[in-house]
């Protein structure tokens, strides 16, 4: 009896196929670790490039604004704050969540302006941040105090300054008041800038002005080497410049929080003499908004395991009378979701990872509506491993 012959004829189609499928998906393993991360690393050089840009002509325009006070100009000035960006669309590739940028005041000081009579005047100022959550570049904010734009880091650099003392050595101070404002998101943020004439002037002998500064004494020698000034160190982060003019010229700015964000710039010009003293703008009051949006639902579960740290948010937004654009998740410098909305209501499930570790974190809700229009709603879970 002859043996049976076996059959092997699909044998090495078989075998082809799984070499080409197996070239196929080191390919594809080779483009989502490597080609990905460095066109995504263009697409966020791009918007860092840009949203540069943005601030320096916001820096611009805060002074020409208080500049046109005292000339018979057009003064409204309108300008847009690109703070984050998408990335490229992907067919088979995948991307990270798209880049949020978050505009804000860090923290609130005051400009002292001491008289010869031992008087003084407080002019309210806050120091602005804009920091961009890359996944790719380092995340170094650009950072604004007192005439002065840099990118932080290790080394803070320089991007744009203003000469603090005017051609006739007057002294120009800017108090910024914004009442903690806040604007995160991928979207670009518009700014109005509006100057208002309404500072009184002070007319009293001045011996000294304070400015309150996070800079180091280096950095400030570096960036005003031919300005005299003394530098004083205090027990908090914020130290002082102290300068010893005759002459000030004092201007106040206001960030209104409401959906135009506008801005409010007033100045007023202080020579040696006796007056009242210059009282702080404060913020325009934000009208009534007839519209009412709602966090109906915003519950957290931790779904930590020995490996990743994680949190389940359940949660549901509706809105009155316009329809809702987007809801933001996130975990504040780390984990984000963005969810498009179409319509009066919405609700969902999403997860967020916290890439600390366990421990105590804050999970923040934000709700957007057609018109711009925000709520949020902070609240704190503890992830356990």
């Amino acid at each position: 009896m002859e043996p049976k012959k076996l059959d092997n004829r699909a044998v090495s189609e078989v075998i082809g196929f799984v070499l080409i499928f197996g070239i196929l998906v080191v390919s594809f393993s080779m483009y989502q670790a490597v080609m990905v991360p460095n066109q995504n690393e263009g697409t966020e050089f791009i918007h860092q490039q840009e949203v540069e840009n943005d601030l320096k002509e916001f820096h611009s325009e805060l002074h020409q604004a208080a500049d046109s006070v005292l000339q018979p100009v057009n003064s409204n000035r309108f300008l847009t704050i690109n703070l984050g960006t998408n990335y490229q669309n992907r067919i088979i590739a995948v991307n990270p969540p798209p880049v949020q940028g978050e505009f804000k005041s860090t923290q609130t000081e005051n400009i002292t302006i001491i008289y010869d009579d031992n008087s003084q005047n407080q002019i309210e100022t806050e120091f602005l941040e804009y920091n961009a959550l890359y996944n790719e570049l380092p995340r170094n904010p650009i950072k604004y105090e007192n005439s002065h734009l840099y990118r932080g880091g290790t080394n803070n650099i320089n991007i744009e300054k203003f000469n603090l003392y005017r051609t006739d050595d007057t002294l120009r101070i800017i108090g910024l008041q914004s009442d903690n404002y806040q604007n995160r998101g991928v979207q670009s943020s518009s700014l109005r800038l509006l100057p208002d004439d309404s500072v009184n002037v002070v007319n009293k002998s001045i011996t000294e002005v304070r400015i309150p500064t996070i800079l180091s004494e280096q950095e400030w020698n570096n960036t005003y080497e031919n300005t005299e000034y003394e530098y004083v160190e205090n027990e908090n982060e914020t130290n002082e410049i102290i300068f010893e003019p005759e002459i000030v010229e004092a201007l106040s700015v206001g960030i209104d929080t409401r959906g135009e964000n506008s801005v409010l710039a007033g100045e007023g010009i202080v020579p040696p003499s006796d007056d009242d003293p210059i009282d702080p703008i404060d913020p325009p009051e934000p009208p009534e908004d007839p519209n009412e949006l709602n966090i109906d639902t915003f519950e957290l579960t931790d779904r930590s395991n020995p490996t990743f740290a994680r949190v389940d948010v359940d949660w549901a937004v509706s809105s009155e009378d316009i329809e809702l654009s987007e809801v933001e998740i996130f975990i504040e410098d780390f984990d984000s979701e963005i969810i498009s909305i179409d319509g009066f209501e919405a609700s969902g499930t999403n997860q967020l990872e916290e890439r600390d570790g366990y421990g105590e974190v804050e999970v923040v809700l934000r709700v957007t509506d057609e018109e711009g229009n925000t709520l949020e709603e902070t609240q704190i879970i503890t992830l356990e491993n």
